[in-house]
């Protein structure tokens, strides 16, 4: 079977921009708790950054039986208006929705030691805890009220 879907695939494939297409793909997608709140830098060129540190966890059973969690830790970085978006709403402990393309930083340390960093470059961010959501909700309808107001005055009501 495997080898029909590859041979149907190669036949779907005929353009080199089609080819360009699908042959690769960077795509992080992460859900996680916010470690502290984003810390916000102004770049050189006047754009601004906001970089956070995700948590996400992982639960298994050891070979007793043992419920454990292991806990894995990535860099977030949001630039431009999402940036300034994911400052003004998230906080520390805030459980979101990251997707984003991964990306590699080298530079040297300050022994003079070359490292390489990698970090995800969020492209968009959702907050799913309630109270986060719920202040969402709460500000996106006082944004809307006057509106919807009218809306209700303008229809006719049946008897």
């Amino acid at each position: 079977m495997f080898r029909s879907v590859l041979a149907r695939t190669r036949t779907l494939i005929k353009t080199p921009t089609q080819v360009r297409l699908v042959s690769s793909v960077n795509q992080v997608t992460l859900v996680g708790n916010v470690g502290a709140d984003p810390e916000v830098k102004e770049l050189s060129n006047g754009a601004s950054v906001a970089n956070i540190n995700l948590a996400t966890h992982a639960r298994y059973k050891d070979g007793e039986g043992n419920l454990l969690q292991r806990t894995s830790w990535h860099r977030v970085r949001a630039f431009g208006n999402i940036g300034k978006t994911m400052a003004g709403l998230v906080n520390r402990g805030d459980l979101i929705y990251v997707s984003g393309e991964l990306q590699y930083d080298n530079f040297k340390n300050k022994d003079n030691v070359d490292v390489t960093v990698a970090a995800i470059r969020c492209n968009e961010f959702k907050l799913l805890n309630k109270k986060s959501w719920r202040t969402q909700q709460n500000d996106q309808n006082q944004d809307q009220e006057p509106e919807s107001e009218q809306q209700d005055q303008e229809t006719p009501t049946s008897n």
